[in-house]
């Protein structure tokens, strides 16, 4: 689960599994901008982004999640 999703750069994973997750986001052009690993809830920050629209990949040991995340100022 990802939220707020739309965000001002700041934003929450919470993972109900015990699993690690590598969070990226990826900006339009494909182009990995952040990485982050987190546990069972944590907070990402995204403040350095630019506003705009990103691709957010949420990767574990079981499969991958991609996202929509939206960054709002």
């Amino acid at each position: 689960m990802v939220y707020p999703n739309p965000s001002t750069g700041k934003f929450f994973v919470e993972n109900s599994s015990s699993e690690k997750i590598l969070v990226q986001i990826l900006d339009l052009n494909g182009k990995i901008v952040l990485t982050q690993n987190v546990d069972s809830k944590t907070m990402v920050d995204a403040g350095i982004l630019n506003e705009g629209v990103y691709s957010l990949s949420l990767k574990s040991d079981t499969g991958m999640i991609t996202r929509k995340l939206v960054i709002v100022r």
